[in-house]
């Protein structure tokens, strides 16, 4: 198992990142374009259901196939009082035996946020090989996430409208 941490710090406030966090639209935006995800049967949620499942398939710059990967999220209490809970994914998938995720938030001043993934990952086949070049993806991956959630936080800071 190899585990992956990347934080950044958004200019808006909490409660707007949770609000965010919530909607299955900006998932697909701030992971494009490097993957896109299309669910399996049906179609989008507009939010996220905790204690929910959805599969996705997966595609690398939307071409290159990468199989399915299963979303399973829940919220886990807050690590301290007054702090917020953690959005966790729980998932596997194809490639993946374990893509353990975690999303935590803290405000910071001046109405900031700190934003953190948390990943650990074990790949499905040659988990001696595969697990640590996934965890590179995995680094390459949230940061560009991460790129994208500050680009929407200044957007909101802004006022202009969330995609």
């Amino acid at each position: 198992m190899s585990r992956v941490r990347v934080s950044t710090t958004l200019d808006a406030p909490v409660p707007w990142v949770v609000e965010q966090l919530q909607s299955t639209t900006v998932f697909r935006h701030i992971t494009a374009p490097l993957l896109r995800f299309t669910p399996v049967e049906g179609a989008w949620p507009e939010r996220w259901a905790p204690g929910g499942t959805l599969v996705l398939r997966m595609a690398l710059f939307g071409v290159l196939p990468l199989g399915r990967q299963t979303v399973r999220i829940r919220l886990e209490a807050p690590a301290g009082p007054g702090g917020w809970p953690v959005l966790h994914d729980a998932g596997d998938g194809q490639l993946l035996r374990r893509w353990d995720h975690r999303i935590t938030l803290a405000p910071l001043p001046g109405g900031r946020t700190l934003y953190a993934d948390s990943i650990d990952i074990e790949a499905r086949h040659l988990p001696w090989l595969l697990t640590p070049l996934n965890a590179v993806f995995a680094r390459w991956f949230f940061a560009h996430r991460q790129r994208r959630w500050r680009a929407l936080a200044r957007r909101h800071a802004g006022t202009s409208p969330v995609p």
